[in-house]
């Protein structure tokens, strides 16, 4: 999304909006080496004009990540719902990976998820 832009010379500002979502997987066997996110959007970018700056926007919190499966699971690749990292910080989404026929369910944390 771009922002408005100020007359004279100056630079336009624009923020990111939304969050990272929410993905849900179903499936009998799941091998992962790729990459499965649910990740935030930046902050605005903030400028200056004249003597006054325009601070960065916000960003984005992280989604949420669900996997369920009931045969074999393995993951060689990265899970993540970060939240997005410029202006104000998003906070971190959840990443939750279930066995259906044993009833176990974790929350998985890579050290991405970690504030």
């Amino acid at each position: 999304m771009v922002g408005p832009s100020l007359s004279g010379s100056n630079t336009q500002f624009w923020g990111g909006n939304g969050t990272g979502g929410l993905l849900v997987v179903y499936a009998n066997n799941l091998e992962n080496t790729g990459t499965i996110d649910a990740n935030g959007t930046t902050g605005g970018h903030g400028t200056s004009y004249g003597t006054r700056a325009h601070a960065y926007g916000g960003s984005s919190g992280g989604g949420s990540v669900n996997i369920f499966y009931s045969g074999n699971y393995s993951n060689t690749g990265n899970i993540t719902a970060n939240g997005g990292t410029t202006g104000g910080i998003g906070g971190n989404g959840t990443v939750t990976i279930g066995s259906i026929e044993t009833g176990t369910f974790v929350e998985y944390k890579e050290p991405e998820l970690e504030n």
